[in-house]
């Protein structure tokens, strides 16, 4: 008998990758906690890459808000786990 992936769902994804960031910018010492950018969402066939930045910037566009350094982050549609993905180099090449 073949057993079946668990594999978790998109919003369980998000949640993951919330925590994740929360807890390495330490937003909520700040009052702030992360905001997912659903719209550009990447869903590919082992997972999820999330954009996000601080909920105070994206609700206000000050600048003063704005997360430095972020990069995407890609959540792992089998296991949940997580990596931060650079942008200078193909997401394909980062993932195998």
């Amino acid at each position: 008998m073949i057993k079946e992936l668990a594999m978790i769902s998109q919003k369980e994804a998000i949640d993951l990758a919330i925590d994740r960031i929360n807890i390495d910018f330490n937003l909520s010492e700040n009052g702030d906690c992360v905001k997912i950018i659903t719209e550009k969402t990447l869903i590919l066939k082992t997972g999820w890459v999330f954009f996000y930045n601080s909920s105070k910037f994206l609700d206000s566009g000050d600048s003063e808000f704005m997360l430095l350094g972020n990069k995407p982050i890609f959540v792992e549609m089998s296991t949940g786990d997580i990596m931060y993905i650079r942008m200078d180099i193909p997401i394909s090449d980062q993932l195998t």
